[in-house]
C-alpha cells in the first residue's frame, strides 16, 4: 500500500529500506499499539539509564542495522532502543 521495501535484518525484525525515517516491524504477538523505537548514541549507556530509572531491559542484540533492546519504563510500557550502525540514520 505505502511502496515500502523491507529487508530482514534479524530472525524476528523487518527494515523498512524505502523511507527516510527509519523504521520496521517485529514478528510475533498482536500488540494494541506500536512498539516505538529511540534512537540512540550509546545502546550501552541508554540501557543502563533505563536500569538506573527503574524500567527493565531484555538483552542488548546485534544486527546489520545496529545495536537495539527491548524495554520497559517503570510503569510496564514497552519501548525498544536502538544504536545505528553505519550507514543507517
Amino acid at each position: 500500500m505505502f511502496g515500502w521495501e523491507f529487508r530482514r535484518e534479524h530472525e524476528t525484525y523487518l527494515h523498512v529500506t524505502s523511507t527516510a525515517v527509519a523504521m520496521g516491524f517485529v514478528a510475533g504477538g498482536a500488540s494494541s499499539q506500536p512498539n516505538l523505537y529511540y534512537h540512540v548514541d550509546d545502546i550501552d549507556k541508554a540501557v543502563e539509564r533505563v536500569r538506573e530509572l527503574g524500567g527493565g531491559t531484555g538483552e542488548i542484540y546485534e544486527s546489520k542495522s545496529g545495536r537495539g533492546c527491548s524495554c520497559t519504563d517503570d510503569q510496564g510500557t514497552e519501548i525498544s532502543l536502538w544504536q545505528p550502525a553505519p550507514g543507517f540514520a
